[in-house]
């Protein structure tokens, strides 16, 4: 990967835009996304966190220092509902019952647009091509249909060894979340967790 190139296509595409929000989940995807487009346009890019209020522990406080030591705002933004209080009306979350990702994730992030010029402003994602069958179907940059702004995935065409590389290179600090639990997760619902995963959180934790 020719990363001059990559720099140079990122540029064109966010030169347009006065506002830079980076989906910062903390994980090692956005990390780089967050990097990339901060070493671009450093005025302008903000990190963006929503905080679910079931994160793994410890999370929030990677994703706060971070922001910190590179010198870039960030903004947290919380759900109206707790996870909990809606278990207990709804049930768990499953795969054919999603309503987790609609009260804790979208409907937040709706609710921090609303105010906003959209046409002024792009959010950043770190969704990689080779992640999955889905992720692979996604496009690159697309006029979001449901929050009416311009979403745009700066690490699409990177492989997991181009992302790792990328740290490396950078010196960036990977989420020590990795080495206790093999990813940092933002939300524990139930909906992509096993058993086996809930057992290492209990007992970690």
């Amino acid at each position: 990967m020719d990363l001059s190139e990559v720099k140079e296509e990122v540029k064109q595409t966010l030169q347009k835009f006065k506002e830079i929000y980076v989906m910062f989940s903390g994980g090692r995807d956005s990390l780089v996304a967050l990097h990339l487009t901060w070493s671009i346009f450093p005025e302008k890019t903000r990190a963006l966190f929503i905080n679910t209020g079931i994160a793994t522990p410890g999370l929030l406080d990677y994703v706060k220092g971070v922001s910190k030591e590179l010198g870039i705002d960030l903004t947290i933004v919380h759900p109206k509902y707790d996870y909990f209080e809606l278990v207990e009306r709804k049930g768990f979350p499953a795969l054919t019952k999603r309503w987790c990702k609609r009260y804790l994730k979208l409907e937040p992030l709706q609710d921090f647009l609303e105010d906003k010029n959209k046409k002024e402003i792009v959010l950043i994602t770190g969704v990689r091509k080779d992640e999955s069958w889905m992720k692979s179907r996604a496009k690159k940059i697309y006029l979001h249909p449901k929050f009416k702004v311009y979403t745009y995935a700066p690490v699409y065409d990177f492989t997991s060894e181009n992302i790792e590389e990328y740290i490396k290179a950078n010196g960036l600090k990977k989420n020590p979340l990795y080495d206790i639990y093999g990813k940092a997760y933002d939300c524990w619902c139930s909906a992509y967790k096993s058993p086996a995963d809930f057992a290492v959180l209990a007992l970690k934790n």
